[in-house]
């Protein structure tokens, strides 16, 4: 699909993030689409149950589809390069007001490049060491272990200067598609359970599989956002809500497992 100067304008960052009001994100593609790797047991083509690609298909995200589309089809280098220009702009908008900006994430739909150009690398550090610069907590989920390596690398030697992870170093969260069966490696995520589960049987999963990773040594969560959430906990269990930007672990290095009930 051809798009003309004044779309190629537009900006490129966005606000579906994390549910906190300031945060910003960047996609680079379609979810299932050209930065996908079909090897991840979410893939449409593996029969997955991705979120964000039924979020994508809904009636009332038809403008998300069109400039998802659009970043499909313009080169990740320049897209990392105006996301950086907009970043430092809204940092400094919550500077002003004594405000500290959030979160940045990556890839609310799709993923990034699997084979990214050095050029592409170079514009990527920029931007996540824009982030770090400002304190922001940076979410960079990876669905495979090269894509993990790769972008872990990019980012050798930056730290957090201010903000809730200050001296931290920013890190990918890898995707795992089951259970970790060796040593506490990097960073990682997980989905408990799957389509059609029962809530119930969804948390269990949840809190065996972080009960395993503590058991290897690590550090696991399973995310507070899902398990107050509507669905996850109804209004007459007391629970109070807690939203994911109210949370800093998807970012956090110490963090070694995210574990999140199917939902």
């Amino acid at each position: 699909m051809a798009f003309s100067l004044s779309q190629l304008s537009r900006p490129v960052l966005g606000t579906f993030s994390k549910g906190e009001s300031g945060s910003a994100q960047l996609s680079l593609a379609q979810s299932g689409g050209r930065h996908c790797s079909t090897t991840c047991r979410h893939h449409p083509k593996n029969g997955g149950g991705c979120y964000a690609v039924r979020t994508e298909a809904r009636p009332d995200r038809r403008n998300i589809r069109t400039k998802l589309e659009r970043h499909e089809s313009t080169e990740p280098e320049l897209i990392f390069r105006r996301a950086r220009g907009e970043l430092v702009g809204l940092i400094a908008q919550h500077e002003a007001h004594g405000l500290q900006m959030p979160w940045f994430r990556f890839a609310a739909f799709g993923s990034l490049p699997g084979r990214p150009s050095l050029q592409d690398l170079a514009s990527f550090r920029e931007l996540v060491a824009t982030a770090t610069a400002g304190g922001v907590p940076v979410h960079l989920p990876l669905e495979t272990p090269a894509k993990a390596n790769k972008y872990t690398s990019a980012m050798a030697g930056l730290k957090y200067n201010g903000g809730p992870l200050a001296g931290l170093e920013p890190a990918a969260r890898l995707s795992l598609s089951r259970m970790r069966p060796g040593p506490v490696s990097v960073p990682s995520s997980q989905v408990a359970g799957a389509p059609g589960s029962k809530r119930v049987e969804a948390v269990e999963a949840a809190h065996a599989l972080a009960k395993h990773e503590r058991g290897r040594g690590g550090r696991a969560v399973v995310c507070p956002a899902v398990l107050t959430s509507p669905k996850f906990a109804g209004k007459r269990d007391g629970v109070q809500r807690v939203k994911c930007g109210g949370c800093t672990a998807c970012a956090d290095p110490r963090v070694s497992l995210i574990v999140y009930p199917h939902h």
